[in-house]
Formats: C-alpha cells, structure tokens, sequence
C-alpha cells in the first residue's frame, strides 16, 4: 500500500521551489554576484538600471536598484524579480561607503563600473582582479551569451580611449578618435543588433555629427517589439535635439532666415576671436609667440578658475582635448601646475607692452 507523502515533505518541496534548488535563480528571478578582492571592506557595489541614452555617461540615486556592503572577500550579490522580462542594460558600480551618486571615472584606469545586458530571469558572474584596468582584468560568466561581445567591444574601446586620452599631441588626439570611430563603424556595419550597436555608439563616444547614418541605424534597429521603448524615444530624441537634426527639419520658408543666422553666428564668432587675439596681443605679446590661440583661450579660462569640464564645453571639445592643450601649456611656459599656471598668467597680464 502507498503512502501518501507527509505534510513536512510537501512544505520542504514548496520552499525548494520558493527560493530556487542549489542557489540557481528561479525563472524570473535575476542574479547579480561577483567578487572585487581589491577594494573589499572598503566599497559598496551598486547595481543600477540604464534606461535612457544619457544613463550610459551617468549615475544618479535614481538609477540605483539596490545597493550592498562587500563582504572580506570582496563578494557582493544582487538577487530579486523586480526588473523588466525584457532585455536591457544595467550596471554594476563601486563607491566608498560614505558615497552613492558618484561621477562616473572616464579613463579607463580609474573605471570602477561595468555594464552589461539582463532580464528578470538571468544571471551574470563577475569575477573583478584588480582595481586598475578593471575591465582588462574581469571574467564574465552570464546566461546571455552577447554580454561576452560586450565586454569585448568595452576591452578594445578601452584601449584606444588610454592611448587617446594621454596622446603628447593634439594631432595624435585626433588620429586616435579617428581610428576609434573607424573600429566602432566596422563592428556596427558587422551586426544588426540594436543593443549591441547602442553600447558601442555610447562607449566608443562617436559624436553625432559627421556619423547620423549610424545613429539612425541604430534608431532603425531599436525599433523592435522585444527591446526597451525608453532607448528608442530617448536616442531619437538626442539625434533631434542636434542641430544637424533641426536643419533638416528646417522648410524652406525658413531657409532664408536661417542662413542670416548662420552668416550673423560666424560674424560674431569671428568677431570675438579676433577680440581675444587683439586682447591677448596687447596683453602679453610673449605669451602668443610660444602658444597658438586655442591654448591661449584654454589658459584665460583657466584664469577665470574653470574646471576642466567647463572649458571643455565652453570651446565645444573634448575633455581629452582639453587635457592635451593643458600639457601642452604646462611643457611651453615651463609651469607644473594650475596654480603656477595663474600665476603665470598673472605675470605675463602685470608686464608692460
């Protein structure tokens, strides 16, 4: 005679099944974990959601799902059925205890974050073996076979954007950038994957200008009834927030016009460079001699205490660049630091022409 299974035995099953047999995430059920021996005790690991085109370049409070203390060993598990079915980008970061919304670092060396593709029902391992090069340095396991192409792609854009970002030169800077956008290029034109083609668009930085047929390929292939809506919506509206974009909505009732102000805009740039050359002329003639203009305009914003970042943005470059021409001032004028700099510059304003 059969016994009938014991009340004890269909609750151990029950749970079993709650929490997933041996560890193994349940379907619909994520999981998170990795090991960072290098920064244990010290760091909080972050996991946050990417959801928009502008997430790639940021972290906030409100991208963060959760966040946990690394234990000795430097392990940290994130687990939970809260996210979205569909594919997506998220990010594992680290910061100091005392820290969550932190910068995220742009040189490779210093990157203390990793991005990659999940559902509410995979799972990815990273195994993290130094702090310096991180990425360089990290095995990937995951359940999603295209995050091996992410981390790849991550790698070799890593590469070229250290040679880039300690270029000697201006003309080393853009051969560097040049040759980057080629790699990007050449790996989108190898697939049709519209999430794949969004990652290396942000991480390679190709600009928008000059490279609107990618972008549009990219908008082409995320418009797709299995990915995300916010990475369409959000790259279409970057593409149209640029001014190529707007020009070619522009009708022709408007052409006319337009164009005045293009002619107006030139005028007054124009108009201003030749100000700040004259200024400059009659300020501190010696300076011009050894610095081209572009580093003159770079050392009068750094007179005027601005980061690096916001004299980037004020001559519309790079912040690679703007480190480029930093150097180059620091090596021409013989200073070796932005305090010296100052008062460099203080100096050289102070003599008499």
């Amino acid at each position: 005679m059969n016994k009938k299974p014991s009340k004890g035995l269909l609750f151990q099953f029950l749970l079993l099944l709650l929490i997933g047999i041996g560890g193994v995430p349940l379907q619909g059920q994520y999981l998170v974990e990795g090991r960072f021996p290098a920064i244990a005790t010290t760091h909080y690991a972050y996991l946050s959601i990417l959801e928009n085109w502008d997430d790639f370049d940021a972290v906030s409070s409100e991208m963060i799902i959760k966040g946990v203390e690394l234990d000795s060993s430097g392990y940290f598990r994130f687990a939970g059925d809260e996210i979205s079915d569909r594919l997506g980008f998220y990010r594992v970061h680290f910061a100091l205890k005392n820290r969550t919304a932190v910068a995220l670092y742009s040189y490779p060396e210093n990157r203390k974050h990793i991005n990659f593709l999940l559902t509410n029902h995979d799972s990815i391992f990273l195994d993290i073996r130094s702090a310096s090069f991180m990425l360089n340095n990290t095995t990937v396991e995951s359940s999603i076979s295209t995050n091996k192409l992410v981390m790849d792609l991550a790698i070799k854009i890593d590469s070229f954007l250290f040679i880039r970002d300690h270029a000697q030169s201006e003309k080393h800077n853009d051969l560097m950038t040049q040759k980057i956008d080629g790699f990007a290029q050449n790996e989108m034109r190898k697939r049709e994957d519209g999430l794949l083609n969004l990652f290396t668009l942000a991480a390679s930085q190709i600009p928008y200008e000059g490279n609107e047929n990618w972008y549009n390929k990219v908008i082409k292939e995320l418009n797709s009834p299995g990915l995300q809506k916010s990475y369409l919506q959000s790259l279409r509206n970057f593409v149209g927030s640029k001014d190529y974009g707007r020009l070619q909505l522009v009708s022709r009732r408007n052409s006319r016009l337009l164009l005045a102000s293009m002619l107006l805009n030139a005028f007054l740039v124009f108009a201003l460079l030749w100000y700040v050359k004259r200024q400059n002329r009659s300020q501190s003639a010696p300076l011009i001699e050894s610095l081209t203009l572009k580093e003159i305009e770079v050392l009068d914003l750094i007179g005027a205490h601005k980061t690096n970042k916001e004299i980037a943005q004020a001559l519309f470059v790079s912040d690679a660049t703007i480190k480029t021409h930093i150097n180059n001032i620091y090596r021409k004028t013989g200073v070796k630091s932005r305090k010296e700099a100052l008062s460099y510059l203080k100096n050289r304003k102070s003599t008499p022409v």
